[in-house]
């Protein structure tokens, strides 16, 4: 044999040999940034341009870097339900938290447990109602569970002992106690050196009443209405102006003015930026400590907002329309592409089996949400899943494949959330009484997304036979093996988490049904 034969024979044995006992690589980490009540379509990486800047720079860089889901969507417009869904990998309807206050079944798995025994450091800080603590304390187990390390926006005091007015003004507050121990976790974290970690941070700002700090830009510098200032001293404490304004033009059914609904949209907009300050430094943080090069960051909402499409109603608890349900989905990573985005139909269920699959763990096979690993490492190439459901409570339903989006409503459901009530402080309210309304939503509604993104026009007298296809999906979807069709809907465990929580305009589910109203019996 010619010497450089063998040279090159003795060659490739050496490299054979290294590559035998190189390590394997490094399993990924993983950063899951949250922010509550955020619509997609004010995001100027999803073309939001209202103001001539956009209020998500930070937010519009990670998306450069990364895979950019036009068409991801909550199961359920409500914190709860929507974040147990991100955590269990299965809807409402099958983990059974299906109301804020409510708890799940027992069994469900958080994709954060599997991590934490596979070695994984895991810490979690939450800005929302949900991760306080009482007096008795109310442990938020099925939230917190699986978390090394666990900080809520209230300092983990009780709510009377922060110092801090109830009220929602200044619940920028809770995103920069947050912000605060989510970098000092970063920065003086006690992970083992090469340990893999999971970090999940929940932003609250951008939620009602859209009383932005006052740090926060100013988007429509021109208005000159009655808003100004927004919060208003009185001897009671300070009270923002705005949820007044919305309160009445909701309930009289009234589209507000174009100036006065624009500067809504005005301190909605400078609430994310706020937001988006707090995001960016966390990816600088990541980043100077050397943390981002195996590291998949995660970038979504658990919910829009309604902010006047629907009923002139400006919050989010009532609907289950896409201005609720349709939320950004950023995905950032080593293997993924840069700067693209897919048009890939996906929910939120889809972040724990593909964060267990990343990390080469199996995902539990109770999980529906379905893995894009490989959509996220193919390019962003692939369609997702072939239809996205929600639900609100056990009552309406909705389905939709891209196009045409159906909702079934049987029993002709209006939803009744802040403003709206049944019962008044002078107990039960006329039937007539504005108050009672609720948010309505036909028995049957059908759109076509391609041409009304807005769903504005009900198709369902003119397709009815799609209508009726349609509604087969729900009822069988419904069905589906795993469900807990009647279960989870009970009286909130705390009288004093339901008075906070309907003091803060949360409506946890009530046994009498007085957050609903029926058309049909």
């Amino acid at each position: 044999m010619k010497t450089w034969l063998r040279l090159l024979a003795i060659a490739a044995l050496i490299a054979l040999l290294i590559f035998q006992f190189l390590p394997d690589d490094p399993p990924p980490s993983f950063v899951i940034i949250s922010v509550d009540t955020l619509r997609s379509d004010h995001l100027g990486c999803y073309g939001y341009d209202r103001w001539g800047r956009s209020p998500s720079p930070a937010i519009d860089r990670l998306a450069a870097g990364g895979l950019r889901f036009e068409n991801c969507f909550a199961p359920r417009g409500q914190t709860h339900p929507s974040m147990a869904s991100m955590l269990f990998g299965t809807f409402p309807i099958t983990h059974g938290l299906r109301e804020n206050g409510l708890r799940p079944v027992d069994g469900q798995t958080s994709f954060v447990e599997p991590l934490r025994k596979a070695g994984y450091a895991t810490a979690g800080f939450v800005a929302n109602l949900k991760a306080m603590t009482l007096n008795p304390p109310i442990r938020p187990t099925w939230w917190t569970k699986g978390f090394d390390t666990y900080g809520d926006g209230f300092g983990g005091r009780f709510l009377h002992e922060t110092g801090d007015a109830v009220t929602m003004e200044n619940q920028w507050v809770w995103d920069e106690r947050v912000e605060k121990q989510a970098l000092t976790w970063i920065e003086r974290t006690g992970r083992e050196p090469g340990q893999p970690f999971c970090l999940w941070v929940h932003f609250y700002d951008p939620h009602k009443p859209f009383v932005p700090d006052a740090s926060c830009p100013d988007f429509y510098p021109e208005y000159e209405g009655p808003l100004d200032p927004l919060v208003q001293e009185t001897e009671r404490g300070p009270i923002d102006r705005i949820a007044p304004m919305i309160r009445s033009a909701t309930l009289e059914r009234r589209p507000l003015p174009p100036s006065e609904h624009d500067r809504i949209l005005a301190c909605y907009d400078a609430s994310l930026a706020g937001v988006d300050e707090r995001i960016g430094r966390i990816i600088d943080a990541l980043t100077k400590e050397g943390l981002m090069e195996n590291t998949w960051v995660f970038f979504l909402s658990d919910h829009g907002e309604e902010l006047g499409d629907h009923n002139s109603y400006y919050y989010h608890g009532a609907s289950i329309y896409d201005s609720v349900l349709r939320i950004p989905l950023i995905v950032r990573g080593p293997g993924a592409p840069r700067g693209k985005s897919t048009k890939a139909l996906v929910q939120n269920l889809e972040i724990a089996p593909t964060i267990l699959e990343l990390a080469g763990i199996s995902p539990p096979d109770a999980m529906e949400g379905i893995s894009i690993d490989e959509l996220l490492l193919d390019g962003g190439d692939g369609r997702g899943r072939d239809f996205v459901f929600a639900e609100w409570q056990d009552l309406i339903y909705s389905v939709s494949d891209g196009r045409m989006k159906y909702i079934f409503n049987p029993r002709g459901a209006c939803p009744i959330k802040p403003p709206w009530s049944l019962v008044g402080p002078e107990g039960p309210l006329d039937p007539s009484d504005p108050r009672t309304q609720g948010f309505s939503i036909d028995c049957e509604e059908l759109y076509d997304l391609a041409v009304d993104r807005g769903e504005r026009k009900n198709l369902v007298d003119l397709r009815p036979e799609a209508a009726s296809a349609m509604r087969g999906k729900i009822e069988a979807w419904i069905n589906e093996p795993g469900r807990q069709p009647d279960r989870g809907l009970k009286e909130v465990s705390s009288e004093d988490l339901r008075k906070i929580m309907q003091s803060l305009g949360y409506g946890g589910f009530d046994p009498d049904r007085r957050e609903v109203r029926f058309k049909k019996p």
